[in-house]
Order: C-alpha cells, then sequence, then structure tokens
C-alpha cells in the first residue's frame, strides 16, 4: 500500500483549485491534469508500507495535537519530473504551522525507523503532470499572477495513492480533526 500524510483543502478550496485547473488546462497543449478529488497538500510521503506498518502510522495521526491553521497559495510553478520541467504546481506559502506539523511527522515517522528521503519543503497543489505550454503561454503575466486563495487546515488525513482502471486515485484511510480556536467576535 503507497501511502503519504497531508491536508485536504476544504470545499471552497477544492471548487478554486478545479476552476485554475480547467483555465490551465485550456491553455495547454497537453497534459494530464489533477481531478478535484485528488487536490491535496503533501507533508510527507512514505512509500510502500504493510497493512501493519499502516496501523503504526494510523496511532501517528492520533498522536497529533494540532489546532486549525489557515495557509494561502501564491504563483504557479513547476517542478522537474526527470529532468523535465512538467509538473505544474499551485505553491502554498510555507507556514511556520505547516512547518511544524510536517516536521512533528516527519520526527514520529522516523522514531518508527522508516528511512525517508530529506527533501526541502515545498508545499504545493498539483494540477498537473506531463504539461506541455507553448512558450509564449508561460512568459505571460497571466500564467503567474493569480489570485490569492486562503485556506483554513482542519485536519490531517493519512492518504493511500493506487491506481483504480489507470487513473490515479488518493484516498483517505485515516484522519484526524485539528482542535478548533473559537474566535473572538468583534
Amino acid at each position: 500500500m503507497r501511502v503519504f500524510f497531508a491536508i485536504l483543502p476544504d470545499a471552497k478550496t477544492k471548487a478554486k483549485l478545479h476552476e485554475m485547473g480547467r483555465k490551465m488546462r485550456n491553455l495547454a497543449k497537453s497534459g494530464n491534469f489533477t481531478s478535484a478529488d485528488n487536490f491535496h497538500v503533501t507533508l510527507v510521503f512514505v512509500g510502500d508500507v504493510s497493512e501493519s506498518t499502516v496501523d503504526k502510522l494510523k496511532h501517528i495521526v492520533d498522536e497529533i495535537h494540532y489546532s486549525t491553521f489557515v495557509v494561502k497559495t501564491r504563483n504557479l510553478g513547476f517542478f522537474s519530473n526527470r529532468g523535465s520541467k512538467d509538473i505544474l504546481v499551485w505553491h502554498v506559502e510555507r507556514s511556520q504551522e505547516l512547518a511544524d506539523l510536517k516536521d512533528s511527522l516527519l520526527a514520529k515517522i522516523k522514531r518508527l525507523g522508516f528511512q525517508l528521503e530529506d527533501r526541502d519543503f515545498r508545499p504545493h497543489f498539483t494540477l498537473g503532470r506531463k504539461v506541455d505550454y507553448d512558450p509564449a503561454i508561460i512568459d505571460r503575466d497571466a500564467f503567474y499572477h493569480v489570485p490569492i486563495v486562503f485556506m483554513r487546515c482542519e485536519r490531517l488525513s493519512l492518504m493511500e495513492s493506487k491506481r483504480i482502471n489507470g487513473k490515479l486515485v488518493y484516498k483517505e484511510i485515516y484522519g484526524k480533526d485539528f482542535e478548533v480556536i473559537s474566535e473572538r467576535k468583534l
């Protein structure tokens, strides 16, 4: 089973991600664009694990005590995949809360004996893979100047990644809501 820890977007954010994905698909020559149900911000990618290991990872979710927080998107950009810059992403600003949550998860996972890749943490939503644009499109300001979206992070999710009939599907297999901080009314 291939698993990772993530934050899933709320319905409002998911709709905005889907709208941006549709816009970018219309500008592209080709690409595999992310379905609305697959949007997420990966915190820690674990990889292939056994069912018994999944139970240990669920226990890590139970151990996390975190309060809700807000993140915001930045610009669009590309990540490289095997030397080709073809993964279209909508960057998420790296907040202290997001970084602390990722670090806490990583420490707990490593205590279980996992040897994980030490990657630079670049939070983002993947909009598409194997995306190809005409260079004139990429140079336009409109490509990089996108609206800022604020997303309330309210839940930690342990996700499974699998292919069903050739389609990539991400499914929450376990999760926990964060503590809600009451907001004072002014």
